[in-house]
């Protein structure tokens, strides 16, 4: 028998990659009660077997989109992309650094998960088949603003001690 199951990665973009450039955090991972849970993991994955003969999931067992419980965190702060403007340039346009800048000015991408398929991130994901799903809280669908507002929750719920800790307001949510 061959057993196949899906991982998620799961990325919220901020305008200010606020981990990095207010709290200084380029290394490490994180990860909040329900990241890792191996019950809810087990629980989706037995939708996931196939057999010898067959690489393709079990698409009528896949979860539906829809609600949710709130978003797990199973995360790397190093993973994601980073944008660090360093300057401009003589026509006044941003000048980025080529590395990672810690306490910079940049945009980027944050890591929130990285695992074994949750249920949570399954259930955004369009198919099986496709797993590449890009939500924005522009793109007009009430799942993707739902979701990028509880995966912000989360990571300020989680961050808010060191936020605290340096005298931070709560960053402003993803853009996607």
């Amino acid at each position: 028998n061959v057993t196949v199951f899906a991982m998620v990665k799961a990325y919220a973009w901020y305008d200010d990659a606020w981990w990095a450039s207010k709290l200084g955090r380029m290394q490490g991972q994180f990860e909040a009660p329900g990241g890792s849970d191996a019950v809810m993991q087990r629980q989706f994955i037995g939708a996931q077997k196939t057999s010898e003969a067959s690489t393709k999931p079990n698409a009528a067992a896949w979860p539906r989109r829809g609600s949710h419980p709130p978003a797990p965190l199973l995360g790397r702060y190093h993973d994601g992309p980073l944008q660090c403007v360093v300057g401009a340039d003589s026509a006044g346009l941003p000048v980025y650094s080529g590395d990672k800048v810690r306490f910079g000015n940049c945009s980027g991408a944050l890591e929130v998960y990285y695992g074994e398929a949750h249920p949570y991130f399954v259930k955004l994901m369009t198919s099986p088949l496709e797993p590449l799903t890009v939500m924005t809280a522009e793109d007009g669908d009430a799942a993707s603003r739902t979701a990028l507002a509880q995966v912000h929750a989360a990571l300020m719920r989680y961050h808010a001690p060191a936020l605290q800790a340096a005298g931070l307001d709560q960053p402003r949510p993803p853009r996607a």
